[in-house]
């Protein structure tokens, strides 16, 4: 539990990484109910610290997978991320093989930027030349696709499992129950 300040007075609400939004918002009006005698023995402040910078980075990527799946729905901008695969490419090579125009583009690559999904890298030929922009792609936006995409699969796999048990306890309970070929 670390403290937080509400109003003139501090309180201690607990950090559990994946505590659910509605859960902390009953929590903290809970806690403004009840006076505390004494507050709690808390982990150093390192640690608290800690567990909230991880639940804070882990719920961005998953605010963020709407985003990426906006930025990733627009043809060309699916299109330059299949490009940057590959290598980093600068923006005007990546025009080039889109065959679309240098401003156009741009304002692909800048939403493709703000979602997180690509990056500028500094490298030996925009060292070169100041105007131009190399890109590459991060790893963590399609890395907490790919979990989510995981979570998604167990599920389904889940209920699926539990679909074909349903149906083949049904299919023989009807079974057990006849005496005869049906006419």
């Amino acid at each position: 539990m670390t403290p937080v300040k509400m109003g003139r007075t501090q309180k201690h609400i607990p950090l559990q990484l994946g505590l659910p939004r509605q859960r902390l918002i009953r929590t903290v009006k809970k806690l403004r109910r009840q006076p505390h005698s004494r507050p709690p023995v808390l982990p150093s402040d390192q640690t608290c610290l800690t567990i909230l910078t991880s639940w804070l980075m882990i719920n961005a990527m998953v605010n963020q997978l709407p985003d990426t799946f906006v930025a990733l729905a627009d043809p060309t901008r699916f299109q330059v991320v299949q490009m940057l695969r590959g290598r980093e490419l600068s923006a005007g090579e990546i025009a080039a093989r889109c065959a679309i125009s240098g401003p156009a583009l741009s304002r692909h690559l800048r939403v493709l930027r703000r979602t997180g999904l690509v990056e500028v890298v500094q490298s030996e030929r925009a060292e070169l030349d100041a105007r131009l922009r190399v890109y590459k792609l991060r790893p963590e936006p399609f890395l907490s696709v790919k979990h989510w995409i995981d979570e998604m699969q167990a599920f389904w796999t889940g209920q699926l499992a539990a679909f074909k048990s349903y149906a083949e306890g049904r299919h023989s309970q009807k079974n057990v129950g006849r005496k005869g070929p049906r006419k």
